[in-house]
């Protein structure tokens, strides 16, 4: 159904019923017409594809952090010891 410029507009001494059937059989066309349910489907597998990966991105640099504070951690206690090692033989 298409809606030209000479058509009237909706009033309200028509049945309001008789509107809301027609606009949803509208929507029911148009989603069909433009194939929005393969559509949406592919949206939501993008979607939670590139979530995932943020999700596994985010656990990776928050791995790789960890370990470089460890790390800075053990060359810490590393120089600690050192220290006093050398404080001990002198």
């Amino acid at each position: 159904m298409r809606i030209h410029k000479t058509d009237s507009p909706i009033t309200e001494e028509q049945n309001p019923a008789d509107s809301i059937h027609g606009m949803s059989q509208r929507v029911r066309a148009d989603y069909d017409f433009f194939d929005l349910e393969e559509r949406l489907s592919a949206i939501n597998q993008k979607v939670a594809y590139y979530s995932d990966m943020s999700s596994i991105f985010m656990h990776f640099l928050s791995d790789r952090r960890t370990v470089q504070l460890e790390l800075a951690i053990l060359i810490l206690i590393l120089m600690e010891v050192l220290l006093f090692i050398w404080s001990v033989l002198r």
